[in-house]
This record gives C-alpha cells, sequence and structure tokens, in this order.
C-alpha cells in the first residue's frame, strides 16, 4: 500500500482478492501513463531542439526562421532562391497581395521580412502542429501588417534610378549578384517593360 492509499477506508463487502487485483491494475495503468508521458516529453523536445515539425508526408520539415544576417555565402544562393519563390507563387496570392520593386534584394530588411513571412506560411499550412485560429490571426492581422513595413521600406523606389539604399548586402565583399537567381533578371526585365511601376499599379 502506497501513501495514497493511507487513511482509506476499505469498500465495504468487497471481496480482497478482487480489491488486490483491481490495485494491480491501477498500479500498471499508472506506470503506463507514466512511461507514454515520458515519451511524449522527449519528442516535443526533440522537435523543439531541431526546429522541424512532422508534415503531411510524414518527414521532417524545416519551419525555423532564418536571420538573412547569420546567412553564410554558401547558404546564401539557395536562401534567396527559397524566398524568391515564395514571393513569386505564394505572395500574388496573399492579401493584401506581395508585389515588389525588381531592387527589392537589395534590402536587407526586405529580405528578411519576407523569409520571416515564409517560414510563418509554411509553419500554418505545411505543418500538422498549427492551429485554425493562428492561421486567422496571421490573415487578419500579421500579414497585413508585414506587408505595410515591406511597401514602406522600398518606398522612395519607384524607379531604377530612384533606389535608396546603397548598400547591398551586409557582407561588403560580395553583391547580389553573386547570388541572385534568374528569376531576379526576369523580374527586372518585366519591370522595365511596363515603365517602372509595379505589378497592377494602375489596377
Amino acid at each position: 500500500m502506497n501513501e495514497s492509499d493511507e487513511g482509506r477506508q476499505p469498500l465495504v463487502g468487497a471481496d480482497p482478492d478482487d480489491v488486490a487485483a483491481l490495485s494491480g491494475e491501477v498500479a500498471e495503468l499508472r506506470e503506463l501513463l507514466s512511461a507514454v508521458t515520458d515519451e511524449l516529453t522527449q519528442q516535443i523536445s526533440e522537435l523543439a531542439a531541431s526546429g522541424t515539425t512532422a508534415g503531411a508526408s510524414g518527414e521532417g520539415m524545416q519551419v525555423s526562421p532564418e536571420s538573412w544576417l547569420d546567412v553564410s555565402i554558401a547558404r546564401a544562393p539557395k536562401y534567396i532562391a527559397e524566398v524568391v519563390e515564395w514571393a513569386q507563387t505564394v505572395g500574388p496570392h496573399l492579401s493584401p497581395p506581395l508585389l515588389l520593386q525588381p531592387c527589392w534584394m537589395q534590402h536587407s530588411s526586405v529580405v528578411q521580412a519576407i523569409a520571416d513571412a515564409r517560414a510563418m506560411w509554411r509553419w500554418l499550412y505545411r505543418s500538422e502542429l498549427a492551429r485554425p485560429y493562428e492561421a486567422i490571426d496571421w490573415t487578419l492581422r500579421h500579414w497585413p501588417d508585414l506587408h505595410k513595413k515591406i511597401l514602406s521600406a522600398m518606398e522612395g523606389c519607384k524607379t531604377n534610378e530612384a533606389h535608396q539604399e546603397k548598400t547591398y548586402l551586409h557582407v561588403s565583399k560580395w553583391t547580389i549578384a553573386d547570388v541572385k537567381p534568374e528569376a531576379y533578371e526576369r523580374d527586372a526585365q518585366e519591370f522595365a517593360a511596363r515603365g517602372n511601376r509595379p505589378a497592377n499599379e494602375d489596377e
């Protein structure tokens, strides 16, 4: 008998053997529950440490945000390519839509903002841990606020000549030309073809 059983009155009319058997089953259930709890705690800790969550395919998926200021030169091309792909495939379908000046990759604050938006979007719609209310909060509050900050950062960049940020990237030894994907050139050409106006400006 453990301490929690002390002071309890025996069941009136209960068979001692039945009571003993029931107590044994309860003890086994407690041990099983403790083992399951320990296992879940360990799994949660491992997920938190690795920065991944189980995706729909059951495979681990990177959703943790990365700081643009911490990205290495080796990682930068893939980082930029991932951000560009998201900005072009998902960004235009958001509300409000993400419409960028072609110089946006020369603004480290804009690159970081879009990378953060991408990480949040992937967490909400590509992981199994996000909740519906978080998606609603993102749609109604977080994305509109972030969208305003992105536009504000490029307010003076109405034409290529008016580009306001003189420094390209956070590492002085290399420029955007070292990491930009082909999509950047395509955006610049389309921008020039529109007379240096953002897409849908007249709509």
